[in-house]
């Protein structure tokens, strides 16, 4: 049967929260299981009701999949900072060093079709002052291993960033950098992809005390 609201709203009729709600509540029941075969425009034959898909969470990958596309996040927990350090990025050879993953910032998802994906990502990022000023930490978004130059955020610690009410000098007492970026992959093609957080730091260690990604995937 087609979508009923269970209320009607006049111009002389009060609107209450209740009664809005219950209206919200009636269509998300129509959408999500109650739109039937009777319901849809049958003489052109553009869609059936087996075309409809109803939407299903993948636990695993924290992302959810609709007839327009894919969508999910991932935000690190409490007690998973992201550690990198200056060895194998730039220990060797400060001057030009080599760019490695953030551990445990990637996401992979699946495509059912070409489409359009926007990647939104966040971090609190920190580093330790080591007496030189020149020492800094990057990172750029890769998408399927490709390096995206726009996305680059950095920070360089001075000695200004030390908590000196600190007596230890943890390095995750000191302050914070606010890092985001986003990136649009135009056309990407039907199958598996993997973004993920890439870069280096010339300081002793770069920190991203807490990140999140947001990936939202339209189909064409």
């Amino acid at each position: 049967m087609p979508y009923t609201a269970s209320y009607t709203f006049s111009g002389s009729t009060v609107i209450s929260a209740s009664n809005t709600q219950s209206n919200l509540t009636d269509m998300k029941e129509y959408v999500n299981g109650g739109i039937s075969s009777s319901d849809l425009k049958a003489s052109a034959k553009w869609v059936e009701s087996s075309h409809l898909m109803q939407g299903s969470y993948n636990p695993i990958n924290n992302t959810m999949n609709f007839m327009s596309g894919v969508s999910g996040s991932n935000i690190s927990a409490d007690g998973t900072e992201s550690w990198m350090f200056d060895t194998p990025t730039a220990r060797d050879d400060p001057a030009t060093p080599v760019k490695a993953d953030y551990p445990d910032t990637g996401a992979t998802f699946y495509l059912e079709k070409p489409a359009d994906v926007l990647v939104r990502f966040h971090a609190s990022a920190t580093s330790s002052f080591d007496g030189d000023a020149t020492g800094v930490v990057r990172a750029y978004l890769a998408f399927d291993g490709t390096l995206v130059t726009n996305s680059y955020m950095a920070a360089r610690p001075s000695a200004d960033t030390v908590n000196h009410a600190s007596a230890t000098y943890d390095a995750r007492d000191l302050n914070w950098f606010q890092w985001s970026n986003f990136y649009l992959k135009e056309d990407a093609a039907a199958g598996w992809h993997h973004i993920r957080l890439i870069g280096y730091t010339t300081t002793r260690q770069a920190i991203l005390l807490n990140w999140g990604m947001t990936i939202e995937a339209y189909y064409q």
